[in-house]
């Protein structure tokens, strides 16, 4: 069902932008910082190897040692939403907003879950402080270009969506998955400019996004 689109890409679409060759900053110096260190470099050589399951086993093992770090949540939730365990994704991303609720990726991706389940009103109130932010940010276009779509206005949202790629110069795969979900977007639009029925644009929509989700193996 999710095999619409197999997308080969440098970089997993929901693994945020984080410097993760070495040791996140709040990872703490301890007597075990080098068995910690070589556990977080096994799980990061085993996720750029899409093996999900080392991976998860590797950053849960980090987060119980490290508990007030926010990375290892961020990867466990890019490779259970790889894996299709969208609540499990949820509840890790969940996590790292508990830790750090100013962190908007976190937001960015819980809220874009949120919306692919269907949960439209979870969504926009994960959303809600990504919408009120710097009206040129990045995050901020593409959410409102969701809630556009949420509402079948689909050419507004396209060009909501292309103006946060414009304004996106830091996080590539992000602009990949919109990219791929723009090159859908005409089928949308009839010839003569009116919007199609909302249920088969959404079901289009939600093919294209979720192919990015799911581990096929073919995002590296």
């Amino acid at each position: 069902m999710f095999d619409i689109l197999k997308p080969v890409r440098q970089e997993k679409a929901l693994k945020p932008c984080l410097k993760t060759d070495t040791m996140p900053d709040s990872f703490s110096p301890s007597p075990d910082t080098t068995v910690v260190e070589a556990r977080w470099t096994e799980a990061l050589d085993a996720s750029r190897k899409n093996d999900s399951v080392a991976a998860l086993a590797g950053f849960a093992q980090v987060s119980t040692w490290r508990p007030t770090a926010v990375e290892p949540h961020l990867m466990m939730g890019a490779e259970l939403a790889q894996m299709g365990q969208v609540a499990e994704a949820q509840a890790a991303y969940a996590r790292a907003l508990l830790l750090k609720p100013d962190l908007s990726i976190a937001r960015y991706q819980l809220g874009l879950l949120q919306y692919l389940a269907g949960q439209l009103a979870m969504a926009l109130l994960t959303w809600q402080p990504l919408m009120a932010a710097d009206a040129d940010s990045y995050l901020n276009l593409f959410v409102k270009g969701f809630a556009l779509l949420s509402d079948d206005r689909f050419q507004d949202a396209a060009a909501m969506f292309e103006a946060g790629m414009h304004a996106n110069g830091e996080n590539s795969p992000l602009n990949a998955d919109i990219a791929l979900l723009l090159s859908r977007l005409p089928a949308t639009v009839s010839d003569k400019g009116h919007e199609q029925p909302a249920t088969q644009a959404t079901v289009e929509i939600a093919h294209v996004l979720l192919a990015g989700y799911r581990h096929s193996g073919s995002i590296n």
